[in-house]
C-alpha cells in the first residue's frame, strides 16, 4: 500500500478510479457535469491537499481537504478556520482493511497541522460504512451547511477534540 499526495500525472488513473468507484456507492460519475471538478484534482484542491491510495499500482482510494469559509449566523462575519473533507472514496473490495481509517486520519492530521478548528463534510446516507467511520472519529450530524443538492447527511468534527 502506498499513500501519497496527488500528482498531476495521477489524473488519468483518478478518472478511471471515479468511473469505477462512484457506482459502487450508488453514484454515477458525471465528468462533464457535477463531477467536472474531479477531472482536474490539482486545480480543485490547489488551496488544500488531495491524497491517493495505491495497492500494487492500482488507485484504490482518495481523500482531500480544502478550506471552507462559513458565515457565523450570529455575527454575520466569515469564519475561515474551517475546512471540508472531500472525496473520501475507497473501492469496495478494499473495505474492511483499515484503508478508510488511514485516509480519514491522514486528512484529519493535515487539517490539525494547518490550524483548522473544525472539519465539515457532506455525503449521502447509504448502506456503506462511511457514516459509521465518521462517527467513530468524532464527527457529529449537523443541519445542512451548504447547498449541495445531492447530499443528505452533513457532519462536523471539532479538531481541538482528539479522537
Amino acid at each position: 500500500m502506498d499513500l501519497r499526495v496527488f500528482q498531476e500525472n495521477d489524473q488519468p488513473l483518478a478518472n478511471t478510479f471515479f468511473t469505477q468507484c462512484l457506482p459502487e456507492s450508488g453514484r454515477v460519475f458525471e465528468p462533464a457535469g457535477r463531477h467536472a471538478s474531479l477531472t482536474r484534482l490539482a486545480e480543485t484542491f490547489s488551496e488544500g491537499r488531495c491524497w491517493c491510495l495505491f495497492e500494487r499500482g492500482e488507485l484504490v482510494g482518495t481523500v482531500a481537504v480544502r478550506p471552507l469559509t462559513l458565515t457565523d449566523k450570529k455575527t454575520g462575519s466569515a469564519c475561515s478556520r474551517s475546512c471540508e473533507l472531500k472525496i473520501l472514496y475507497l473501492r469496495q473490495t478494499f473495505h474492511g482493511k483499515g484503508y478508510g481509517s488511514l485516509l480519514l486520519t491522514t486528512a484529519l492530521s493535515y487539517a490539525q497541522d494547518c490550524g483548522y478548528h473544525s472539519m465539515y463534510l457532506d455525503t449521502i446516507r447509504s448502506g456503506s460504512g462511511a457514516e459509521v467511520l465518521y462517527r467513530k472519529y468524532g464527527f457529529r450530524e449537523i443541519p445542512r451547511y451548504n447547498n449541495n443538492p445531492h447530499a443528505d447527511l452533513f457532519m462536523v468534527k471539532d479538531l481541538a477534540v482528539s479522537s
